[in-house]
């Protein structure tokens, strides 16, 4: 099953999902009970963006809009301690980390730089340190403007620094407009 989306941190945690042992619960009034155990109502509220009354409320409060954000939040949270030591195999093995993404990017090099306007379809595999920097970005729930960072980073590395010359050390890529964007390993 391939779900597209535009946060990085949501695409981790998608490809993550692939790796569970467990599945979590099924119904959307566990997922929530499930939220307010590990969370707290006021936390659980804040990352739902609703209000307190509201998630104290129950089933008959849960839209599709509540219901798809009580989804993702719980996919970001279950098994957390696997999910961590996980990637941390990963990393130790170098293995392989692809990322397929389609987006309006622009980079600097040694010869200029350019921002391209056309979309570009690009599925590299990452460099270990780049999905080092990645997986500890997001375990400790970094913002996407830095999860772009790194992944601009990782770009630039992976996809540019092969087709420049040698004496090139640094593009610096940057993700203008991400289309959707998908994680494997």
């Amino acid at each position: 099953m391939s779900v597209l989306t535009q946060s990085i941190s949501e695409a981790l945690d998608i490809a993550d999902q692939r790796h569970w042992t467990r599945t979590p619960l099924r119904s959307h009034t566990d997922r929530l009970d499930y939220l307010i155990a590990q969370l707290g109502t006021r936390q659980t509220a804040a990352r739902l963006q609703l209000q307190d009354p509201i998630v104290s409320a129950g089933p008959s409060s849960l839209t599709d809009e509540t219901c798809q954000a009580i989804d993702r939040e719980v996919r970001r949270i279950w098994q957390l301690t696997e999910r961590q030591a996980l990637h941390g195999t990963l990393v130790r093995n170098n293995a392989q980390v692809i990322v397929r993404f389609r987006a309006r990017f622009g980079f600097s090099a040694a010869r200029g730089s350019s921002n391209d306007s056309r979309l570009r379809f690009l599925a590299p595999q990452l460099l270990p340190q780049h999905a080092a920097d990645l997986f500890a970005a997001r375990h400790r729930d970094a913002g996407e403007a830095e999860l772009r960072r790194i992944l601009g980073d990782a770009i630039g590395a992976a996809y540019f620094f092969r087709r420049l010359g040698p004496h090139q050390t640094q593009a610096a890529a940057a993700i203008n407009d991400l289309d959707f964007v998908e994680f494997r390993y």
